[in-house]
């Protein structure tokens, strides 16, 4: 599903993103309010997972926002690839002859 689009690619990666993000949060948070466990205090090896985790996972999804901006922003106003492939096409000058006739009978 997600291969059609940049777009959809993107979201996806976000929404996983999102659910690191939940996870190494609201995880931490939950184990000390049920259990009175906190995971930094427990070991070095997980205060340092926890930290890293936490942020990498907001790092990495800011950047997939911006990736998405970009991606979303670039689409319309952007040529087509394969105008920018064959170069400029020639331009047809009817619609400007029908124009001046329309300026003119006014």
């Amino acid at each position: 599903m997600f291969r059609k689009s940049s777009t959809s690619f993107i979201l996806s990666a976000l929404a996983f993103c999102d659910l690191g993000v939940v996870n190494t949060t609201l995880l931490s948070l939950w184990l000390l309010v049920s259990f009175d466990t906190d995971i930094r205090a427990m070991t070095s090896f997980g205060c340092k997972i926890y930290t890293f985790l936490t942020y990498y996972s907001h790092q990495v999804r800011g950047i997939l926002m911006k990736l998405l901006s970009h991606a979303r922003y670039s689409k319309p106003t952007l040529p087509p690839v394969h105008y920018l492939q064959s170069g400029p096409q020639k331009v047809s000058h009817h619609h400007d002859s029908s124009l001046n006739r329309i300026k003119t009978r006014h």
